[in-house]
């Protein structure tokens, strides 16, 4: 069970409507973000951290995705 432990800044998508809105009043708006985690899966455009693991050698939970 051997992962990297990351820090990492990232943005989000913002909704900030609640119900009905019109279209020409959408604002489209970034949250900023950081997570850490360990690295249990990336490509080239995305990566998953867990925040949770445990397992043996038959086998690793993980929880916090």
């Amino acid at each position: 069970m051997t992962t990297k432990l990351v820090l990492l800044h990232w943005k989000d998508a913002v909704t900030p409507t609640q119900g009905w809105t019109d279209i020409n009043e959408l604002e489209t708006e970034l949250a900023e973000c950081v997570s850490v985690g360990f690295v249990v899966e990336e490509n080239d455009e995305t990566i998953t951290i867990v925040s949770h693991m445990t397992g043996d050698n038959e086998g690793t939970d993980i929880d916090g995705s």
